[in-house]
């Protein structure tokens, strides 16, 4: 899966962003549309230290954080999960002053999105969770709403899905070419995709056609 940076997909991002920059500033990650591939969406400011061990030592399947994620929704402290404070994962995540922190989960239509904040210096507080929540619900939606195809748009995303070229789209549907051209150009934003045949294969894979 091609993972797309949330900095491409949502305007404004690093505005929108600099208040959890400040709530966690020894770092965060931010994965949308979470599947056994990995996300579709991402961004993380942990340290790039701790990135490397955390993927080279497959921590995701020893991570406690990570796996609260798959039974759970809404947010914890990371000192409220069982047994976090005593696994590997997190006494060195410690040493890269990741010694506080919290994790946020929700679901949406089947697909898991979760946030992970951290901080060096003390537990957060209940208005920095709610704050981080709040934030983290926001970019979800955001995302997940530019998904949404038009009718025109899956109409013609069925059509050359089912082979049709780009002439015999617009004879089909009493469209100009332009116009077809246009409503490839919106679905491939809202999807995230660069060219017409991984436009047609992400719709059919989201089952959005």
């Amino acid at each position: 899966m091609t993972v797309i940076p949330l900095s491409e997909k949502i305007e404004n991002y690093h505005d929108r962003t600099e208040n959890l920059r400040r709530i966690a500033p020894s770092g965060y990650a931010i994965a949308i549309n979470y599947t056994i591939s990995g996300p579709e969406y991402f961004d993380t400011t942990f340290p790039e230290g701790w990135q490397s061990i955390y993927r080279d030592r497959g921590y995701f399947l020893k991570d406690p954080v990570f796996l609260w994620t798959l039974t759970h929704t809404g947010y914890k402290r990371w000192s409220e999960i069982a047994f976090a404070g005593k696994t590997r994962v997190m006494r060195e995540a410690a040493r890269f002053d990741m010694k506080y922190g919290a994790i946020f989960a929700r679901r949406k239509e089947r697909t898991l999105s979760w946030c992970t904040i951290s901080r060096h210096d003390r537990q957060l507080t209940d208005r920095e969770m709610a704050d981080t929540d709040r934030l983290f619900s926001e970019l979800a939606d955001l995302v997940q709403k530019q998904e949404i195809l038009l009718g025109e748009e899956i109409t013609v995303l069925k059509a050359f899905a089912n082979g049709l070229n780009q002439r015999q789209v617009a004879e089909f549907h009493r469209m100009s070419e332009g116009k077809v051209k246009n409503l490839v150009r919106s679905a491939k934003n809202k999807l995230g995709c660069k060219t017409l045949a991984q436009v047609v294969s992400t719709a059919v894979k989201k089952e959005l056609i």
